[in-house]
């Protein structure tokens, strides 16, 4: 690559980074230098085919003892060479032996940059090359007045494993900007996101899942985690997506351990943005394991729930508004005991459109067909509580249960739904909300899961708190 055309790669690079969350405005000329000296000090980056061809050029004359046909220029550009997926130098022991040595006799500032860049870019936990060729960068750094220097010592950037342990406490630890504990560090434009940043990273999701529940600041543990791993709307490790969700969720598998409401939104929202809702999507989540996933499925139904009754507070028609003071804390009462295991909304018309609105397409729905007994104002919240379904329509509608083996029970999830979807062949009947002040209806449909469930609430909540039923 000539060295306008490597110019205009670095001029593109920081108008990505422009973009970036990471990077701001006033920093970009500081960007510049940073990636020219990255890429053009020890040489513009080889096009692939070259590198190929420098590889086996390098090994075929070292393990011919023929070292005179190595030009110092393939010397210098072998850097690049060192962990391709073909013919990787690093892995060659004699290969490697003999670009350390000429590496050591040139002694250049430039030589060592350009090895340093691809360390830090191709970096892997456990490659004992990069264990052999880190001992040998520690000791060469030391011998510039550059930052690489104190950047070992203080981050031991050059000692695998140690270095991304180092690397993830002092990203979660500092109070600066992100951006400037990365420039700080050596890890700005692509090197950000791959090698030895990649592996940093993973270090800081373990240390969040296993140290989390215990934070005096678990917000600001999350933003520092959110923040590294996102570039815009987008998650920057795209191979650790699985990795990521065990993270954020692994902590609340417990359930003596649950997390504040903040937590709960920004974890939830960022896992529907990088693996979409495990609800409709789960083929997107079969690198996360099951108890998280539950989880995951978990803060999803409260979030149906919280969609459901907000959405009907709109929507309702000014008769029935005097049924949702009593229906909110009666269900609310069941996901307070855990029991509530999946949830799901069907708005007709103006609950979509409203839906939409409200959640700006973070939460997902299904539809309900506006047919015969479909009014434009019609939702229904669908429940998995214990094993049992529910089904709680708005305005007058009813509330339909299914007992398991029950084929007629509605499947949660789909996309449309038609009224007799969603009321055919319950097992109760359907509980008409009548004498709500009494808690009549309350009682029936309680009566009914513990039946069959042996899950029981409280009678006090069988009626809005302050509220006597015979008042």
């Amino acid at each position: 690559m000539k060295l306008r055309s490597a110019i205009e790669r670095l001029e593109l690079m920081a108008t990505r980074l422009a973009r970036s969350t990471l990077v701001e405005q006033p920093l970009l000329s500081k960007t510049n230098r940073v990636l020219e000296r990255t890429y053009l000090e020890g040489g513009s980056p080889p096009e692939p085919e070259d590198l190929a061809n420098l590889a086996e050029h390098i090994i075929k004359n070292v393990h011919a003892n023929q070292l005179d046909e190595i030009r110092r220029r393939d010397w210098r550009r072998a850097s690049w060479c060192l962990w391709l997926k073909q013919n990787p130098l690093a892995r060659d022991k004699a290969a490697r032996t003999a670009y350390l040595a000429w590496l050591k006799a040139e002694g250049s500032r430039r030589a060592y940059g350009s090895l340093i860049a691809n360390y830090l870019r191709s970096f892997e936990i456990g490659d004992q090359s990069f264990v052999e060729i880190g001992q040998h960068l520690a000791e060469a750094v030391m011998k510039f007045d550059w930052p690489w220097r104190d950047r070992h010592k203080r981050f031991h950037i050059f000692t695998p494993p140690e270095a991304p342990k180092r690397i993830a406490e002092n990203v979660l630890g500092e109070d600066k900007p992100l951006h400037e504990t990365l420039h700080n560090i050596g890890l700005l434009g692509d090197l950000t996101y791959a090698g030895l940043g990649s592996a940093a990273y993973k270090v800081a999701l373990e240390k969040y899942r296993d140290q989390v529940g215990s934070s005096d600041n678990p917000e600001r543990f999350l933003d520092r985690i959110l923040d590294w791993g996102t570039v815009g709307q987008e998650f920057a490790f795209g191979g650790m997506r699985g990795w990521f969700a065990n993270c954020l969720l692994y902590p609340w598998t417990d359930p003596s351990s649950p997390p504040n409401t903040k937590i709960i939104d920004r974890s939830r929202d960022s896992l529907l943005k990088q693996l979409r809702d495990p609800r409709l999507h789960p083929a997107r989540w079969n690198d996360v394991d099951d108890e998280p996933k539950a989880v995951m499925k978990r803060w999803l139904a409260k979030a149906s729930l919280e969609q459901f009754f907000q959405i009907v507070d709109d929507v309702a028609s000014p008769e029935f508004r005097t049924h949702w003071p009593f229906r909110r804390p009666f269900w609310e009462a069941y996901d307070r005991l855990g029991v509530i295991d999946e949830a799901w909304v069907a708005f007709a018309d103006q609950g979509a459109s409203r839906a939409k609105t409200v959640f700006e397409g973070n939460l997902s729905f299904g539809r309900l067909d506006s047919a015969y007994n479909v009014q434009s104002n019609h939702v229904v919240l669908l429940l998995k509580l214990g094993p049992l379904r529910v089904a709680e329509w708005s305005e007058n509608g009813k509330c339909y249960i299914w007992l398991p083996g029950n084929g007629s029970a509605p499947t949660l999830y789909r996309q449309r739904y038609t009224r007799e979807d969603v009321i055919n062949g319950s097992d109760n009947g359907g509980v008409t909300h009548s004498w709500s002040k009494h808690g009549s209806w309350q009682r029936t449909v309680s009566d009914f899961i513990r039946q069959h469930t042996g899950i029981s609430i409280r009678q006090s909540d069988l009626t809005p708190k302050g509220w006597s039923r015979y008042g």
